[in-house]
């Protein structure tokens, strides 16, 4: 079962990279290669919403959130939908997708992600950016990011699509996390047409 505290923080997150998000919008192929043994993930469950934005592999069956977020001086509103799962040692993993109302633009990908992580790293006291790295992953432009509040380590990706911004992230207590689990997380994650 989820931490109190993390799922509290997963919300505010959430709440707040939206926030992020809709200032910046209205103002990866990586080279290393991991293998990981699939068979061990044998008990995860494939998450694929109805809405069809992805698919993706999580320790349970996940807990379902969405929200409509306005956008300031606008009729207009961003879409977020939330799925949070937690594995047997506590570590919470959580994906969330941000469906705006019209396409980004591709040269503006770096200004969303930098932009989104930024209202990420600020969405809670004491939240601090161990690291980040802008490249691409599935051929989309993405930010990679560890971030760290307290104990409660963040760790994960962003990625923006079309019309569509991803999060993908592990919360979880230092040395709690086995890296084959987060690895076998990541590349589960596949955004669908």
């Amino acid at each position: 079962m989820m931490s109190q505290t993390k799922l509290y923080v997963f919300g505010a997150i959430g709440g707040l990279i939206v926030a992020g998000i809709v200032i910046l919008v209205i103002a990866l192929t990586s080279t290393e290669t991991v293998v990981v043994d699939e068979a061990a993930f044998g008990s995860w469950h494939l998450v694929e919403p109805a809405d069809g934005l992805f698919s993706a592999a999580m320790p349970a069956g996940p807990e379902e959130a969405e929200a409509l977020v306005p956008i300031e001086n606008s009729d207009e509103a961003i879409l977020q939908r939330s799925y949070a799962a937690s594995d047997e040692n506590g570590n919470g993993y959580l994906i969330s997708t941000f469906v705006y109302p019209a396409p980004f633009e591709e040269d503006q990908s770096r200004t969303i992600l930098a932009g989104a992580l930024e209202g990420m790293v600020g969405a809670v006291d004491g939240g601090t950016l161990e690291k980040s790295r802008f490249e691409t992953h599935l051929g989309l432009p993405s930010v990679d990011f560890a971030v760290s509040v307290g104990e409660v380590n963040y760790q994960g990706k962003m990625l923006v699509k079309d019309r569509v911004l991803y999060q993908i992230m592990v919360a979880y207590d230092s040395g709690m996390l086995s890296d084959d689990a987060y690895i076998y997380f990541l590349n589960s994650f596949k955004p669908l047409p």
